[in-house]
C-alpha cells in the first residue's frame, strides 16, 4: 500500500472517519486504551472497520519520523473522475457552461491557457466576458 493510502495520527483519522472517507483497517497501538483512541475505534465499529491492535514498533515502522499517536488508518485509493467524463455528464445535465467557468476561472489561478475556447463552446451557451 502506497504512503498516500496511509492516514497518520488521531486527529486525521477521526476526520476521515467521520468524513465517510473509505478506510479499510485501522492499526491501533496496543494496550493503549486513551479516550481519544475509544473514540476512534467506536467510529470504526459502527462503520464496520477493521481494528487491530499492533506493537508500537509496527506503527512506528509504517510512519517513520511521523508522530503518529497510537493510530494509522488504510485508506482505499481516491478514485478521480476523467474530465471528459465530468463535462458530459455536466453537459447532460445542462451544467456544461457553469463546470466551463468554473474551470476557466481556475485556469486564471493556475495555468497559462484557457481550459477551453470560447470557439470549442457552442454560441447558445457563451456568455460575455
Amino acid at each position: 500500500m502506497s504512503e498516500a493510502n496511509i492516514i497518520i495520527g488521531r486527529n486525521s483519522v477521526t476526520e476521515a472517519l467521520k468524513a465517510g472517507r473509505s478506510i479499510t483497517k485501522l492499526y491501533v497501538a496496543a494496550g493503549n486504551e486513551s479516550q481519544s483512541l475509544q473514540r476512534i475505534r467506536d467510529l470504526a465499529d459502527r462503520k464496520e472497520i477493521l481494528v487491530e491492535d499492533v506493537p508500537l514498533k509496527v506503527l512506528n515502522h509504517l510512519a517513520p519520523g511521523n508522530r503518529h499517536q497510537g493510530v494509522i488508518a488504510f485508506a482505499k485509493p481516491v478514485e478521480y473522475a476523467d474530465l471528459t467524463d465530468v463535462l458530459i455528464a455536466a453537459d447532460e445535465k445542462g451544467n456544461l457552461r457553469h463546470v466551463l467557468i468554473a474551470l476557466n476561472f481556475f485556469k486564471k489561478l493556475f495555468l497559462c491557457q484557457p481550459v477551453v475556447s470560447v470557439l470549442e463552446i457552442p454560441a447558445e451557451q457563451q456568455i460575455a466576458p
